[in-house]
């Protein structure tokens, strides 16, 4: 912030006439007056009266025009601060909340917008005042494309098909509900029912890579661990039903990583599109009795977006367009029938970005998911750390503390959580609590089981490949405690 010294005239001067400290100092022939903000004449670049400006503050000016330029961005920024000010008097004292345009009837709220009053006094604070992203921008709801499936002797491939193009993509919603009911013979389901329906879902980019691919279980599981909504789990959803003849259930293919809109991705382009592939399982992988008659489901997709903003409001503040940090992606791996004895080893290869969770699916011999596989203690190294040496108890009780509303944690999976961020519950803003990884991390679980008990552990990873990451860094081996990416300066008026 500078000082009033700036503008106004000098008060001491050397013994031969020039003041101690000025601007013009080299320039050629600068002459000429202008007036300071108390209406006194200064010669600008003549010996007797020079503009004074502090000593730590002394810089060298050329030309009439740089001092005129140089005066005017401090009247700015004087302008600027002093409303500032006043904005955060307002907040202190509960006047203002949000800057907010008129409401129905003509009633204000926030700052007053007539013409000479609050913002609109000073046409610099007005102009610097910026509106953030998700208060530019509005949440929106588009139906993509639906399949009536009915399952068969073998699995039903529906896609890829590109997605409707619009806005910026928060997530999929994956709806299905029964049409026609199975019918009542009597039929039993496997034990992941009714998530099982889906063998596969996989989610591509407009090139082509995939950033999903997993089934249909592991995605219900990520929904309850990655934090997504303030009720993650869809068990407790008011239409979810594990009916054996008439299921119902939505699940939740999610980009944004905070509710602001950070981590959602552009889907502007109709021949650009985001493509969607779902595989529908065979009755033998729903059921361990079949119905007579099978059921028909009606499967929907749901666009999930924010709406693309204008670059001005109607109040004409300039508006944040796109999500904070924007081409930041989050990506969803699946790593099935890791075999493991009982001197338990398993090591994690998927490393090289901020890890947000993982998931370890553990099945015995017979293919029935269990605890016992996992071994006791479980012991978690990152790097040169072991970063956790606990009990399998003391993990499902953090599980279920940081899960709001879990209904249940099933036999066989076992959640590590890095994705709580500055809150109590998964899927709390902030990045903090991410696991940072480069290319030759080492991540590991070792331990012994209580009893030998030979199976396979299925991981899935959810990590977040940062945007503004520097390739270069990512094979360099880390130091103590890892590496952690570069992140870009905050946006203006981002939240």
């Amino acid at each position: 912030m500078f000082s009033s010294t700036v503008l106004d005239p000098p008060r001491t001067v050397n013994r031969d006439g020039a003041h101690p400290f000025n601007i013009g100092r080299g320039a050629v022939a600068p002459e000429r007056c202008v007036k300071n903000q108390n209406g006194r004449r200064l010669i600008v670049g003549g010996r007797r009266s020079r503009v004074h400006i502090p000593p730590s503050r002394t810089i060298e000016l050329l030309s009439h025009q740089q001092v005129d330029k140089f005066i005017r961005g401090v009247q700015r920024r004087r302008a600027q601060v002093a409303e500032q000010e006043r904005y955060l008097r307002r907040l202190y004292t509960g006047a203002e909340l949000l800057h907010m345009p008129a409401l129905a009837g003509g009633a204000q709220a926030g700052v007053s917008q007539v013409a000479g009053q609050g913002p609109a006094s000073n046409e610099a604070s007005s102009a610097a005042e910026v509106v953030p992203f998700d208060q530019a921008s509005k949440r929106g709801i588009e139906q993509g494309p639906s399949y009536l499936v009915t399952p068969g002797a073998a699995p039903t491939t529906l896609g890829p098909v590109p997605l409707p193009a619009q806005g910026y993509l928060r997530a999929v919603e994956l709806d299905i509900k029964t049409t026609t009911p199975a019918a009542e013979n009597e039929p039993a389901v496997n034990e992941d029912y009714p998530a099982n329906i889906l063998q596969l879902v996989r989610f591509q980019d407009t090139n082509g890579n995939q950033l999903d691919d997993l089934p249909g279980y592991v995605l219900e599981q990520d929904n309850i661990f990655g934090g997504y909504a303030g009720s993650p789990d869809p068990r407790v959803d008011p239409d979810y039903s594990a009916s054996v003849t008439a299921p119902s259930l939505q699940l939740m293919i999610v980009r944004e990583l905070a509710p602001n809109g950070f981590g959602s991705i552009a889907n502007m382009s109709a021949s650009q599109a985001y493509k969607l592939t779902l595989r529908i399982a065979s009755t033998s992988e729903i059921y361990s009795k079949a119905p007579t008659d099978l059921p028909t489901y009606l499967i929907s997709t749901w666009m999930h977006f924010w709406q693309q903003p204008d670059d001005f409001d109607l109040l004409g503040r300039q508006q944040v367009t796109s999500p904070p940090f924007h081409g930041t992606t989050q990506y969803r791996w699946w790593a099935p029938s890791n075999s493991v004895t009982q001197g338990f080893r398993l090591q994690l290869t998927q490393t090289g970005n901020e890890i947000r969770d993982l998931i370890l699916f553990g099945t015995n011999a017979d293919g029935v998911r269990t605890d016992a596989v996992f071994p006791e203690p479980f012991q978690f190294r990152w790097d040169t750390e072991l970063l956790l040496i606990a009990g399998l108890r003391q993990l499902r009780k953090i599980a279920r503390e940081l899960t709001n509303d879990l209904t249940a944690l099933d036999a066989g999976v076992l959640p590590l959580p890095f994705n709580f961020g500055e809150g109590r519950f998964v899927g709390g803003s902030g990045i903090n609590s991410w696991l940072p990884t480069v290319t030759s991390s080492r991540l590991e679980i070792t331990g012994a089981q209580a009893a030998s008990e030979p199976g396979d552990v299925g991981v899935f990873t959810n990590d977040v490949s940062m945007a503004e990451t520097n390739p270069a860094l990512r094979p360099v081996v880390p130091g103590p405690g890892g590496y952690t990416p570069q992140v870009a300066p905050r946006i203006a008026g981002a939240q």
